[in-house]
């Protein structure tokens, strides 16, 4: 998980790897109100090249910021939100 500045505008990047099927899932949490596609944030190919393999890449549906500046809050919130929902599986580690 981290947060990527997309100009003047964050966005946080979530990687899940199947070690079974040695397949990757990237998620794209974007606050911005409108239609979004994957192949629009460049960092996809980056870290694509990083591990050398194809990621699927998908748009999570999450909060949308009501005004222009709350882009660095609500990715905040999104890493507050997953820490919180798998607490329980990540002190199982």
């Amino acid at each position: 998980m981290t947060p990527h500045l997309l100009g003047k505008h964050w966005v946080l990047i979530l990687l899940q790897h199947h070690p079974t099927y040695k397949t990757w899932k990237g998620h794209i949490f974007d606050s911005l109100k409108g239609i979004k596609d994957p192949s629009n944030y460049p960092i996809t190919n980056t870290f694509e090249d990083a591990i050398n393999q194809k990621i699927t890449w998908g748009m999570v549906d999450y909060r949308q910021q009501p005004k222009d500046w709350e882009c660095g809050y609500c990715i905040m919130m999104a890493m507050y939100d997953f820490v919180i929902h798998n607490r329980e599986r990540m002190n199982a580690l």
